[in-house]
């Protein structure tokens, strides 16, 4: 977080997996947030969407791609979030 502090220009996508080891996707887009809030996110798990909601890891309707991804399926991800 640490150089999410020093960055002065906005963020506009934050890419991150959903499960990780010490801080959750979640955690570290909620931390993100608060220092740019004009940042959008995107979660990846190998983890079905399904399963994931349900255990709590995620929201409904957050973005998630699902690993493994096609090189095609991540920037058409992208564009679904990114305005212009």
């Amino acid at each position: 977080m640490g150089l999410a502090r020093e960055y002065q220009a906005p963020v506009d996508l934050l890419l991150t997996d959903a499960v990780m080891p010490g801080m959750s996707g979640p955690e570290l887009a909620k931390n993100l947030l608060e220092l740019h809030p004009e940042a959008r996110w995107l979660f990846m798990s190998g983890y079905t969407e399904s399963s994931i909601v349900r255990d709590g890891v995620l929201a409904q309707g957050v973005c998630l791609i699902s690993e493994p991804f096609s090189r095609a399926a991540l920037p058409q991800k992208v564009r679904e979030l990114l305005p212009g």
